[in-house]
């Protein structure tokens, strides 16, 4: 997917900073409310023997892993991707609600390039004579989409054939189907089997869990872990870094806003010039990449901009490439809610984190860590 004229985490990239090294590397490969569950019976009848990855439907979570899959063997004709992040901005359990919420959200901050691919368009994909076959890694961002494909699958019924699964496993547990190389998902997809009803019952109740306004209960289940998703602790510990932190009397900013204000300084700074240190620390990588690490950063500085927390240049359109159309700088405001935090969550911009909205003096979430447990709780 083009954004802005550089080839997002779904393509290649055309920036040409050598200081952007690193991100581009990491950009290049990414990019019911409570209706009863229906079990699909998960025969295990169709397996590789019997499919073949030219004659069959594959559902993937971006570009880059439709371009990836191709490479791999699949026809184009037969493969769909969602086209957008799930684990930023706002998600809903009811699927209608869903597609509406994120089609305004992604108009509103995606500059029209980001689409939406709700469940009427699921429907389409799956309805037909050939088996669907549904691609996702262990990484976060992969995990959170396969979860809305089997809530998806489930809320539709069961297609003319069971739906088949590949879970191709890259070194870097980062890293999506988007990002792992033609050989490995080629020979990822000697292993293809059945969606068992154990996946898609606990991935339609986590999706659903995710997608609820409350975070306790999911991140509960990430705690308590999954015999159907052994990569649920780990993975999902993702989902905490956008909550802010308590400390002492005060409240410390997320992970994930400490890592964008901790990267300003006081020159200013193109996003290329900031996403470039932080891709290359493992402690900042891994909190910034599960979200994207192109698009989704410079959407957070912007916010914070808009807030006059940060301030902001803009420095025209630079052929299309969001990394190089502002400059950011650090200011007094901003250094202190990055050394000190807040008393208070209304200095920090609301976010949405799948159903929950975070920063909301309403009904204010934070993340408590104990050692190397963390857990999300109601703020008081």
């Amino acid at each position: 997917m083009v954004i802005a004229g550089l080839i997002t985490s779904q393509g290649t990239s055309r920036v040409s900073s050598r200081k952007l090294s690193r991100a581009r590397r990491v950009a290049m490969r990414e990019s019911l409310r409570c209706a009863p569950l229906v079990h699909h019976r998960s025969e295990g009848r169709l397996r590789s023997m019997t499919t073949t990855i030219d004659k069959a439907i594959h559902l993937v979570s971006s570009d880059s892993a439709s371009g990836g899959v191709m490479q791999a063997g699949a026809r184009r004709i037969y493969t769909r991707s969602l086209n957008e992040q799930l684990t930023a901005g706002p998600c809903d359990v009811d699927p209608d609600k869903h597609v509406e919420l994120r089609r305004a959200w992604n108009a509103e901050h995606g500059d029209g390039y980001l689409q939406t691919f709700g469940i009427d368009e699921l429907r389409v994909s799956a309805a037909g004579h050939l088996p669907v076959v549904v691609w996702a890694t262990r990484a976060y961002a992969d995990l959170v989409w396969l979860w809305w494909i089997l809530d998806g699958l489930v809320r539709i019924g069961p297609p003319a054939q069971p739906p088949l699964l590949v879970r191709p496993v890259a070194d870097d547990p980062l890293e999506t189907v988007g990002g792992v190389e033609p050989e490995v998902s080629r020979a990822a997809f000697d292993g293809v089997r059945a969606i068992s009803d154990a996946e898609f019952r606990e991935g339609a109740e986590l999706w659903r869990l995710f997608a609820s306004p409350d975070p306790r209960a999911f991140d509960e289940a990430r705690r308590r872990g999954s015999s159907a998703f052994p990569e649920l602790h780990e993975s999902a510990e993702s989902h905490g870094v956008w909550f802010p932190r308590p400390h002492g009397d005060r409240i410390r900013l997320s992970e994930y806003d400490q890592c964008l204000l901790d990267s300003l300084t006081d020159e200013w700074l193109m996003p290329c010039d900031l996403l470039s240190p932080m891709l290359d620390m493992p402690e900042r990588e891994v909190v910034i990449r599960p979200f994207g690490a192109y698009y989704v950063p410079v959407w957070r500085l912007r916010v914070w901009a808009d807030r006059g927390v940060v301030a902001r240049e803009y420095r025209g359109h630079a052929n299309g490439n969001l990394l190089e159309q502002d400059v950011f700088r650090l200011t007094d405001r901003a250094r202190d809610l990055r050394d000190n935090g807040t008393e208070t969550v209304l200095d920090v911009p609301p976010v949405y984190v799948g159903g929950c909205r975070v920063n909301d003096p309403a009904s204010p979430w934070v993340r408590v860590v104990d050692g190397s447990e963390s857990r999300i709780t109601h703020h008081t």
